[in-house]
């Protein structure tokens, strides 16, 4: 299933969600677009007391971050979790 969104100037995919295979890996669901010209931030998570996205794997990494030309992983710490998170 794919859900497609308008900016105004042109129509691009939003999200798949489904059985996707990109090299090796199958994926369930992508979000975002890589599409020249595309800032959108594709996932953000927001909890006011709890966890705002947790990925979780039994025998991988959780959460993984790859960039074509920048930073793999960003990571912003809260002032709070400073402290306990040691970022």
């Amino acid at each position: 299933m794919r859900f497609y969104g308008s900016n105004g100037t042109s129509v691009e995919e939003l999200a798949s969600i489904g059985i996707k295979t990109v090299g090796a890996d199958n994926i369930i669901a992508w979000f975002g677009s890589s599409t020249t010209g595309s800032s959108n931030i594709a996932i953000v998570g927001i909890s006011d007391t709890n966890i705002g996205i947790q990925g979780r794997s039994s025998s991988n990494a959780g959460v993984n971050g790859i960039s074509d030309t920048s930073a793999a992983g960003l990571f912003e710490c809260l002032e709070q979790v400073l402290q306990l998170m040691g970022c």
